[in-house]
């Protein structure tokens, strides 16, 4: 990559691109950022992953849980799934050829360790509901390199994030069903989505709580 020093190459906004590299910013003007770095666009060699995937289910009516009193308070659904990556490297050149090298990125910002998805339904008549979690395990930007200072990227670092959505549907006839949705319950941001978002590392929500509500009907 090629190093942009304001010091020596003064920078205002965003940093310019220097015309003999091709490629993008690997981070962006920031505050405490002493430097910028633009990297070559590189063909991708290879990827190898290795990850666990599971998930289960479980369904159940409340008459079951509470006897007669829950006969109708109607049924539950309970689903949960996890995906953890125990390791992902990249290779810019095939592996086995000179040169190669891996470029582990698992638990970085891009893909984080373990990703988690929990689902709790309730239906009961025309009427449904369900409230999701969604949380993955915190993430550094580098695994290659220690948390501290010398990273110099306020970003570095970021916490486990946690996102809930609420679903709620009503069936108002056969062939007409009302649907009001939340996502991000709570408001939840990273600690700066808008470093985030502006190099696409596609983690947690920059878009905050919103709302939907759809009307859906058969003819």
């Amino acid at each position: 990559g090629a190093f942009i020093v304001p010091a020596v190459n003064p920078i205002t906004g965003n940093p310019v691109r220097p015309p003999a590299i091709i490629g993008a910013p690997a981070q962006t003007n920031a505050a405490l950022n002493s430097t910028f770095t633009y990297f070559d666009t590189l063909n991708l060699g290879a990827t190898q992953l290795e990850a666990i995937n599971g998930q289960a289910s479980y369904a159940f009516d409340l008459e079951d849980l509470f006897g007669a009193k829950g006969a109708n308070w109607g049924a539950m659904n309970i689903n949960a799934s996890a995906y953890y990556i125990q390791s992902l490297d990249r290779f810019a050149i095939e592996p086995g050829r000179p040169g190669s090298t891996a470029n582990p990125n698992e638990g970085e910002h891009t893909d984080p360790r373990l990703s988690t998805v929990l689902s709790v339904s309730h239906n009961i008549g025309k009427l449904s509901h369900t409230v999701q979690w969604f949380r993955e395990s915190g993430t550094v930007g580098n695994v290659l390199q220690a948390p501290g200072p010398v990273t110099q990227v306020l970003t570095f670092e970021q916490p486990a994030f946690n996102m809930y959505n609420y679903n709620l549907g009503y069936q108002v006839t056969e062939n007409v069903e009302v649907r009001f949705v939340v996502n991000n319950l709570f408001n939840e941001f990273l600690d700066e989505p808008a470093f985030l978002d502006s190099n696409g590392l596609g983690r947690g929500d920059v878009l905050g709580r919103r709302f939907t509500l759809a009307v859906n009907a058969r003819f």
